[in-house]
């Protein structure tokens, strides 16, 4: 009887073993670092530190300044949230879908320089 138990146990601490807890590791993609260079009506930009491509970025002006992989951020509310602001030098994961939906803040309307062609949405962002 105790060997069945003991088997038992073994086999319970394997399953468990190999089982992983991945939250919404179908979308997404490893870590990144950047700085946040615009936030404005709504717009939230961040250059990403790596090469240019890397994290979906891309070369980009904004008002005669040239950003080598600069990304604009699709979940604008969730950095407001966590007070994240110009300048700002951060760490993130990047989602293929918003992972955050339901986020609602105030959004002020005015003109405002056309945001990079590709968009992303921020996870775990962390101000360094």
């Amino acid at each position: 009887m105790k060997r069945i138990l003991f088997s038992g146990l073994i086999l319970s601490v394997i399953a468990l073993a190999t089982t992983t807890c991945k939250k919404n590791s179908a979308v997404t993609v490893r870590q990144f670092k950047g700085k946040m260079v615009v936030n404005a009506c709504g717009l939230y930009v961040v250059d990403i530190a790596q090469s240019t491509g890397a994290g979906q970025g891309q070369v980009w002006t904004n008002n005669s300044v040239t950003y080598n992989n600069a990304a604009g951020i699709g979940n604008y509310c969730y950095l407001v949230e966590n007070s994240i602001m110009v300048g700002d030098s951060v760490s993130f994961n990047i989602s293929a879908t918003n992972v955050l939906p339901g986020a609602n803040c105030a959004i002020p309307a005015c003109a405002v320089t056309a945001n990079p062609v590709k968009t992303i949405y921020l996870t775990d962002v962390l101000k360094k």
